[in-house]
């Protein structure tokens, strides 16, 4: 007996039904295992690109950060010769600090030189921060020192700092700064201490000052990405 033309379309039908099933399973696991690899490599690249960071608080409750700098931070700050950027390792900077956040003054570091006759290796990293004294918001007078170093671990290849300052109202004056960088390249560690000269009773006719401060802080920048604060005072 012939199938009628009903039960026909119903098993043609089902047949389509389920080749459109198996074909759509086919081509969904090629596309889902190149998603999870993609998905898998994304992350990958972000973990190696995300910058890195470490905040603190100094002993007056100033609020200062450290970051690992990227791939393309270091290229744009045109710092490549001083890092291998295909094995460039983005690590977060370190620094002692209390459970509150605060610095932790940690005395200084021993200052080491590189013996003679090696050669430095490229960077494993590369990293940027700012420090200083003063009030940084509303009526503003303050000096701050940004610095940035590389390191390949132990030794410092690269190592820049420099200081400056800004006052917003009449009788405030930002009076200079003193920077006071040592050692560096070559060495275990970046040392810088800046004295900031702030004067907070300006007087605009006389062009003189009638109560000024000298505040200092001093940190130390190691190879490795860990930042020693040595302390500070006026």
């Amino acid at each position: 007996m012939r199938p009628t033309p009903t039960r026909s379309h119903r098993a043609l039908g089902l047949l389509a039904v389920l080749a459109a099933v198996l074909l759509g399973l086919t081509l969904a696991g090629p596309a889902n295992a190149a998603a999870q690899a993609s998905a898998t490599h994304s992350a990958a690249a972000a973990a190696q690109t995300a910058p890195t960071v470490v905040t603190w608080t100094d002993g007056s409750g100033r609020v200062f950060h450290a970051q690992a700098l990227t791939a393309a931070q270091i290229k744009a700050d045109g710092l490549t010769k001083y890092v291998d950027v295909n094995n460039l390792a983005v690590t977060t900077p370190r620094i002692a600090t209390t459970a509150t956040g605060q610095a932790v003054a940690v005395g200084s570091t021993t200052a080491v030189k590189r013996p003679a006759g090696t050669i430095s290796p490229a960077a494993s990293g590369c990293w940027s921060t700012w420090f200083g004294y003063g009030t940084f918001s509303g009526l503003q007078l303050w000096g701050k020192t940004d610095v940035t170093w590389c390191g390949g671990g132990t030794w410092v290849t690269y190592a820049t700092s420099n200081c400056y300052g800004y006052q917003n109202y009449p009788t405030y004056q930002y009076l200079g700064c003193n920077n006071y960088p040592n050692y560096g390249v070559g060495w275990n560690l970046y040392q810088v201490k800046t004295q900031y000269l702030l004067c907070y009773a300006w007087v605009p006719v006389w062009g003189s000052c009638v109560a000024e401060d000298f505040p200092w802080e001093q940190y130390q920048f190691l190879g490795s990405g860990v930042i020693d604060y040595n302390g500070g005072g006026s």
